[in-house]
């Protein structure tokens, strides 16, 4: 199975990130949005949002914000925030979402710092985002708060404070209340990492997959869970999240198992698929 199609067997979209499942569920929490019109022929913005419609949403409660006052203008600049977040535009998400960390309806204030948190975890401000997504925990309620513990537990992890990582992971696991695949994340954080006993797999192994490298921590882990259950059926372990140097730059990558050898390796990634090559270990 190649690295594509077991995301795919997962369920996952190529694109999906750690925000999109703040962001969409955020819609069930928000109540009143979706009566406010962006014109005669469209539902509201919170249904434009709801639909993945991002464009459209962030422009229609942008406007919305624009005119209204009160807690209906909080609602659209929350929808108006996630709705740039979602379309990876972070610079027009945070005017929106920056005042409402404060606000005093917990449910936005909750949403807007997590948002928050996640834009700042992106950017590999990893003290801040722990920050902001413990803040935001607290004042979210089941899932959602332990969504954004779960997340603050992975800035916690980047910033090598182990201790306090599981910590975190601990807390978001007596969080959580339906969401099973928010069950099977935390636990798999919490879980030591399942021995590699793929043959030519050493712990020492000068010789490494890399499945992805991408700008924000976020990114790689959201593509390490995916990867975990094919990883350890194939013998190689859990992936791990390396942050690294590429050409000056500073970058995490998504690597899975050690190798003895380049050729152990090179098997290996036969069974990965063509979306890993080999490399030396980080």
């Amino acid at each position: 199975m190649t690295v594509r199609a077991a995301w795919k067997r997962a369920g996952y979209a190529l694109s999906s990130t750690a925000l999109l499942v703040i962001s969409v569920a955020a819609m069930s929490m928000i109540g009143g949005c979706a009566s406010a019109p962006t014109d005669g022929k469209q539902g509201g913005y919170a249904e434009l949002y709801a639909a993945g419609k991002y464009p459209e949403a962030q422009d229609a409660a942008a406007a919305v914000a624009k005119a209204a006052s009160g807690s209906e203008k909080e609602r659209a600049q929350l929808i108006a925030g996630l709705a740039a977040h979602a379309r990876d535009h972070d610079y027009d998400a945070e005017p929106y979402l920056r005042p409402l960390v404060d606000s005093s309806d917990k449910t936005i204030a909750g949403r807007a710092g997590a948002a928050m948190g996640l834009i700042a975890q992106r950017a590999g401000r990893h003290a801040k985002a722990t920050e902001l997504l413990t803040t935001a925990s607290a004042k979210l309620e089941g899932d959602q708060s332990a969504r954004a513990m779960l997340y603050a537990g992975d800035s916690f992890k980047a910033l090598g404070e182990d201790s306090k990582a599981r910590d975190a992971y601990a807390k978001a696991a007596g969080l959580t209340t339906t969401d099973t695949t928010l069950k099977n994340l935390i636990a798999s954080r919490l879980a030591p990492p399942p021995p590699a006993t793929s043959p030519g797999i050493r712990s020492d192994g000068k010789f490494t997959l890399q499945v992805g490298a991408y700008g924000s921590r976020q990114r790689a882990q959201a593509t390490a869970d995916k990867l975990r259950e094919l990883a350890t059926k194939l013998g190689m372990g859990s992936p791990r999240v390396v942050e690294t140097r590429v050409k000056g730059k500073s970058v995490t990558v998504v690597q899975i198992g050690r190798f003895a050898t380049q050729k152990a390796a090179e098997l290996a990634k036969q069974q990965v698929g063509s979306g890993a090559f080999v490399t030396l270990a980080d």
